[in-house]
């Protein structure tokens, strides 16, 4: 006959059992769908659940049905489970919080002057990508991107990773920001500008966000990064299409950001012929694209023209 002591440390054996092996499950597959530090974390927690989970509750039960001796198993568990579980939090706000950590110095920022316009417009994603690659790649300037898809979906698109990547979109995400909240877009934009002097903003998805606000909030918002760009020698690159815009609207775009001969920039930029290597631009956006062609700023008299 058990007695009541026994009947107790059985419950809480079974009890320690079954969290363990919750514990270990959860935390296996939780290793898997988030990134490090996390995913480390989450593995010192499996190791802590099998300390205190596992081998604590089986030595419960041993204690009540094989040897009362077993408590000594009990105390070492329960202790490298609290120890592994102690470590595992501390290492993980100390990184989270910074405390310890030696600060790597950034390399310089690249302000190499480069012989493009600093603000201009392109009407595809093709020509954004030939683009973008070889200002990062070649010239290693920093880059902002602005899109509609999701990051892994982005960075497959364009065939890089951008040093800051802005998702616009309403659901909650790590670098998500809602298409309505373009201050804080423009926040974060002021943000990268100072920490990475001469760097690239690349904004798309403008039919996304005239799905929440009118066209002269978006506008407003654009020439604020236009004026934003030139006061920091940066270089912003615009992705409009006159498919998703008014012919007033689109118009107005053009006024201030000019479309230049993306071949040609490429060619200033690579010193190399690329010809053919950008898909000609659609007949849809020559009735209001000007010539454009030996132009070295886009910033230009546009500021004049603003209504």
């Amino acid at each position: 006959m058990l007695s009541t002591a026994q009947i107790v440390q059985l419950v809480a054996g079974g009890f320690l059992l079954a969290l363990g092996i919750t514990g270990i499950a959860i935390s296996y597959l939780a290793s898997f769908r988030i990134k490090k530090p996390a995913a480390e974390l989450a593995k010192r927690i499996i190791v802590s659940f099998f300390f205190f989970g596992i081998l604590g509750g089986v030595s419960e039960i041993l204690t009540v049905i094989w040897d009362s001796n077993m408590w000594v198993l009990i105390a070492v568990s329960v202790t490298l489970g609290y120890l592994v579980m102690a470590f595992a939090a501390l290492r993980y706000l100390r990184i989270l919080s910074g405390i310890g950590s030696v600060k790597k110095k950034a390399p310089a920022a690249s302000k190499e002057k480069l012989p493009i316009p600093q603000t201009f417009m392109v009407s595809t994603p093709d020509e954004a990508k030939y683009l973008l690659g070889t200002l990062k790649g070649q010239y290693g300037k920093a880059l902002l991107a602005i899109g509609r898809d999701h990051p892994h979906v982005w960075e497959e698109k364009y065939g890089l990773k951008p040093d800051r990547y802005i998702w616009l979109t309403r659901i909650e995400h790590e670098v998500a920001v809602s298409p309505s909240s373009l201050h804080v877009v423009n926040g974060e934009i002021v943000k990268f500008l100072r920490n990475n002097p001469g760097g690239i903003v690349y904004f798309e998805g403008i039919e996304v966000v005239l799905l929440y606000l009118d066209f002269n909030s978006l506008a407003k918002f654009l020439l604020g990064v236009k004026d934003r760009v030139l006061v920091e020698s940066a270089y912003f690159i615009l992705l409009a299409s006159p498919e998703t815009l008014s012919e007033r609207q689109y118009s107005m775009l053009l006024r201030e950001f000019k479309q230049p001969n993306v071949k040609e920039l490429l060619e200033r930029l690579a010193g190399v012929t690329l010809f053919g290597a950008v898909p000609p631009t659609k007949g849809a956006k020559d009735k209001y694209t000007k010539d454009t062609e030996g132009e070295e700023d886009a910033g230009g008299e546009s500021s004049k023209e603003r209504s």
